[in-house]
């Protein structure tokens, strides 16, 4: 049984004596799934607040990836964490093409660079983009 960054104890208590009590501790994370939708759209914002091990997201070439299944699998370690909520395009040039391919396992759509403030409108409607 999971629940979002809490400890859950399952005891079962078949007699008094201590020994034949079983209590397991299982620790939850809070890991959201998102669907892999190439055409969702998420903002800077959403995608700096996934910087943790529990929801690490990144962003590459204007897609948005979320690896938190992949980070202790990943032959590198944890390093992904560092560029967690940020922007990891160098890091994905990094890769071989083969090891670029999987991160497309881990896309969940597109980075929103549509203005959002009033100022943002404005200047993006004068500069005909």
């Amino acid at each position: 049984m999971c629940f979002a960054g809490v400890n859950v104890v399952k005891a079962r208590e078949g007699t008094d004596n201590r020994e034949d009590n079983v209590i397991e501790e299982v620790q939850a994370k809070s890991v959201a799934r998102y669907e892999r939708d190439i055409n969702a759209r998420w903002s800077v914002e959403e995608v700096a607040r996934h910087n943790s091990d529990h929801s690490c997201w990144l962003i590459a070439h204007g897609k948005v990836f979320d690896p938190t299944e992949y980070l202790e699998s990943h032959p590198g370690g944890l390093c992904i964490l560092k560029r967690g909520g940020q922007d990891a395009t160098r890091d994905f040039e990094f890769h071989s093409r083969k090891a670029r391919n999987r991160w497309s396992d881990y896309c969940i759509g597109m980075l929103d660079t549509e203005p959002t403030t009033i100022c943002g409108k404005v200047l993006k409607y004068f500069s005909g983009r």
